[in-house]
């Protein structure tokens, strides 16, 4: 007798149209496990979807019920979605669920999580099971899914200010900036940003929003010391980043998806390091600054040398801009790509891929010889690989890509910086036609400048 494993399209849409009001789910077979699945599957989106508010102060037992039916994994996933964030426990969960400020005396009122689940949609039954879901997420609810299930909550964590990350989806035909307000509201309510806070970090989300592109990443700086927001911001069903991502790369537009929400990820946590580390030092706590910068390991080379010289100015200058921003897109880009390589290794094409994709990004997101050089350095450090791999959560471990790649990003970044002052230096030398003509003809190009950095850098091992 044939088994048929599949379903018909119109039973697709039948079942569907069912899960999407149920009222008595029956589970029929001999298959124990499939069987044990289904039901820890239908039991977590009960819990999310159904009366969370129900299960809200007995995680406990909820979590028992699921682990008798499916694994610890589902327990814990569905634990963290009523709870409302990834490693948010007891009070500092409460604060962040109904928008109260975080207690400082909590000692885990710092931890990273998401936030600002109240104002995501509850995924119905039918697209926790797989129905109807798309690969681009068209809600704040799919988007904190995709957050969620590439773990971004530990990602923040590499971090000393651990921020809190928040999805926020565009939908169209709403005014923008409605939707931007109440988005910024809610993230303040949670980390507070000081008088007149929600209108700037509004205003952020307005100025950095980029249509169809892709997710973007919006940080900004608590009122108490050493808290942080991140908004990590897309238009529901775009994902220009993505899809070209994926139709270079090789990857599918899920994979290619996850890339992007990984970058964004890595972005929130390099770049508030760096913003807080510049803070710091322009307001006079130069000592505050360099702690953070010798502990963290996340500020870019070009701003540590501006602070450890005491030459802030420099920082202003928009070539050091530009270059800053290259260093930052630079961490993201490779953070993204090993943590997908832990997960799953990549081929050959797939790096080249994302290199080359990379290459027609325009010259201030041009990474692909970053990404080349750190693809040479996992070559060649299979041990290192292996730590970068997780059997729990996302598949990989956050702060060993972290603690990988610190010291390939920052060797890479010296070494230009030191070709550059070099070149600046024989330039400044030479009379002013003869330099003219040297820019002319003899300038490096990106390609010759990473020959030189991979034949001359030390390669850490």
């Amino acid at each position: 007798m044939a088994t048929k494993n599949r379903f018909t399209a119109a039973e697709k849409a039948q079942l569907a149209a069912m899960l999407e009001a149920p009222e008595v789910i029956e589970v029929h077979g001999d298959n124990t496990a499939w069987k044990n699945s289904l039901i820890g599957a239908v039991l977590a989106t009960a819990a999310m979807s159904f009366a969370p508010a129900a299960h809200a102060d007995s995680p406990n037992l909820l979590e028992r019920t699921l682990t008798s039916v499916a694994s610890n994994v589902m327990a814990n996933a569905v634990r963290q979605t009523v709870q409302g964030g990834l490693d948010a426990v007891g009070k500092s969960v409460k604060q962040a669920v109904n928008g109260v400020p975080a207690d400082a005396n909590d000692p885990h009122a710092n931890q990273a999580r998401i936030g600002a689940i109240p104002a995501m949609a509850k995924p119905s039954l039918a697209n926790a099971l797989g129905f109807g879901r798309a690969d681009v997420p068209r809600s704040v609810g799919d988007l904190a899914e995709v957050m969620e299930r590439n773990d971004v909550a530990s990602i923040a964590s590499t971090s000393a200010l651990r921020p809190v990350l928040f999805p926020v989806v565009v939908v169209d035909g709403q005014s923008e900036f409605s939707q931007f307000n109440e988005a910024a509201g809610q993230a303040v309510a949670v980390v507070p940003a000081g008088p007149g806070g929600q209108a700037f970090v509004r205003d952020g989300l307005m100025q950095s929003q980029q249509g169809g592109q892709g997710p973007t990443a919006v940080m900004y700086m608590g009122a108490a010391p050493n808290t942080a927001g991140c908004m990590i911001v897309m238009h529901s069903g775009k994902a220009d980043y993505a899809q070209r991502m994926a139709q270079m790369s090789g990857l599918s537009l899920k994979e290619a998806m996850d890339f992007a929400v990984l970058h964004e990820a890595a972005h929130c946590a390099q770049q508030g390091e760096t913003i807080a580390a510049q803070m710091e030092a322009g307001s006079g706590r130069g000592d505050q600054a360099r702690q953070r910068i010798a502990y963290s390991g996340l500020v870019d080379v070009r701003t540590e040398r501006a602070i450890q010289g005491g030459a802030l100015r420099v920082l202003a200058d928009p070539a050091t801009a530009d270059k800053a921003t290259r260093s930052a897109e630079r961490y993201a880009d490779a953070f993204a790509a090993l943590a997908l390589n832990a997960r799953q290794p990549l081929s050959a094409q797939q790096w080249n891929g994302i290199g080359a994709w990379r290459m027609s990004s325009g010259s201030g997101h041009d990474t692909s010889n970053f990404v080349r050089w750190v693809q040479d350095q996992v070559q060649r450090d299979p041990i290192a690989v292996e730590s970068m791999r997780s059997g729990a959560g996302a598949g990989f471990n956050a702060q060993a890509v972290s603690a990988f790649l610190k010291p390939v990003w920052k060797s890479f970044e010296a070494r230009e910086m030191e070709l550059d002052q070099n070149r600046n230096r024989a330039n400044q030398a030479t009379r002013p036609a003869e330099r003219v003509r040297q820019a002319a003809v003899q300038q490096d190009s990106d390609a010759e400048m990473v020959k030189r950095l991979m034949g001359d850098a030390p390669r850490p091992r």
